[in-house]
């Protein structure tokens, strides 16, 4: 990730997958995709959330933090305070996540899968292709 244009050197470390919009490339942090089974899909999936729901605000590269993903929100504890530009910035990550998690673990798989193997969240996985938490993010939002 050190080679993609815009991206600081050893910032990489913190950057999940970005997507440069004047290139139409979306890169993926390595590490994190072979540290987590599934975590490139989504990341893919992500950015291209970005691209279809945000074009209005694609003139610049964006970049997806660690922080900034479903692996690493699930312990929030609720909303903080912030000026309104990190309030859209924060909305756009969210949009971003539903898109990946819709696309990669669409309603109309998803549910007959699950009464299938009864919620088994490891076999949901393996037939998704799918990340431990993407997959509970995605049952957490569609069966809570």
């Amino acid at each position: 990730m050190h080679l993609a244009p815009g991206l600081e050197q050893d910032s990489d470390r913190d950057v999940s997958g970005l997507l440069l919009t004047g290139l139409g490339e979306i890169w993926v942090n390595r590490a994190e995709a072979e540290r987590w089974q599934g975590r490139a899909r989504f990341t893919v999936g992500h950015e291209l959330g970005h691209f279809v729901l945000h074009r209005d605000r694609l003139d610049r590269t964006i970049f997806c933090r660690t922080v900034e993903t479903p692996d690493d929100r699930a312990g929030h504890s609720g909303p903080t305070e912030r000026s309104e530009a990190v309030a859209v910035e924060r909305d756009s990550e969210l949009e971003a996540d539903a898109f990946a998690a819709a696309l990669l673990m669409p309603r109309h798989l998803l549910e007959p899968a699950h009464r299938a193997c009864r919620g088994d969240v490891g076999t949901l996985m393996a037939e998704f292709g799918t990340s431990e938490k993407a997959m509970r993010y995605r049952i957490g939002h569609l069966f809570a």
